[in-house]
């Protein structure tokens, strides 16, 4: 997915929060295609983890975090 695109996701989610399966259901990903696509937006500072497991949650990029 483009840098845009990915911004688009996390915009039109809400709370500005997305999930894997969210990503799964926006794209038509795979689960695997979905966490690759997690991994990059993470690396690229777009999104940050919350929770783990069943709960994670990834949420916009506030600059503040350490992650």
């Amino acid at each position: 997915l483009s840098l845009r695109r990915q911004r688009q996701m996390c915009k039109e989610t809400a709370n500005d929060q997305i999930t894997s399966a969210k990503i799964q259901e926006m794209c038509g990903f795979t689960k695997q295609q979905a966490r690759s696509v997690i991994d990059k937006m993470r690396s690229e500072k777009l999104i940050n983890l919350n929770g783990k497991g069943p709960a994670a949650r990834y949420v916009i990029f506030d600059g503040l975090s350490d992650n």
